[in-house]
């Protein structure tokens, strides 16, 4: 049987080291900050991975929040990841 594919994916402070092979992927949502050490790790080589299979990708690098921003208020632009990525969706 053949697999579906997912109608799009969504990573919120994902390891950046992760390898991207096969295709094509779903629209994506990705979210981190340049100040989470899974950023430093692999830095934007996952979103570049990506982008080679599906040009559908919607990517916010935020200037800090560390790592497990979440939802509670920090005084960074990551405190409001949760409204772009509801705002995305919709437009799923």
């Amino acid at each position: 049987p053949e697999a579906s594919l997912a109608r799009h994916v969504s990573l919120i402070y994902p390891p950046m080291t992760q390898t991207i092979t096969g295709g094509p992927r779903p629209p994506l949502f990705m979210a981190i900050a340049v100040d989470d050490p899974l950023f430093k790790q692999g830095g934007l080589h996952m979103i570049d991975q990506w982008l080679k299979e599906s040009k559908k990708a919607e990517f916010h690098l935020y200037s800090g929040g560390g790592h497990g921003f979440g939802m509670r208020p920090s005084g960074a632009t990551s405190d409001h990841w949760i409204d772009q990525y509801l705002n995305w969706l919709a437009k799923q």
